[in-house]
């Protein structure tokens, strides 16, 4: 995976390919289990597979979102969020 200036590419450095590109304009974070979370440029917040470059979640925002997520646990759960204008999305990650 690698982040510069508004673009997001997943690179499989084995096979030597590009397994996927998305523009992204914040930060991305990564989880242990090699899944991804970042803001694309039609207002949602994705996750990805790092390996294969495929989806695995969305959720529509409705805003652009100017902030990178951000991981947090509470209780022994993880989570994800991000700010997005005035709101606060946090979302329970497993189970």
């Amino acid at each position: 995976m690698v982040f510069r200036s508004g673009f997001l590419w997943i690179l499989s450095v084995g096979l030597g390919l590009l397994l996927g590109f998305f523009f992204s304009f914040v930060g991305v974070v990564e989880f242990l289990d090699d899944d991804f979370f970042f803001g694309d440029d039609s207002a949602t917040f994705e996750a990805l597979d790092a390996e294969s470059g495929k989806p695995l979640w969305h959720f529509n925002v409705g805003q652009d979102m100017t902030a990178s997520p951000m991981t947090y646990a509470l209780a022994g759960r993880q989570y994800v969020a991000v700010a997005v204008g005035s709101d606060i999305f946090s979302f329970a990650l497993g189970q």
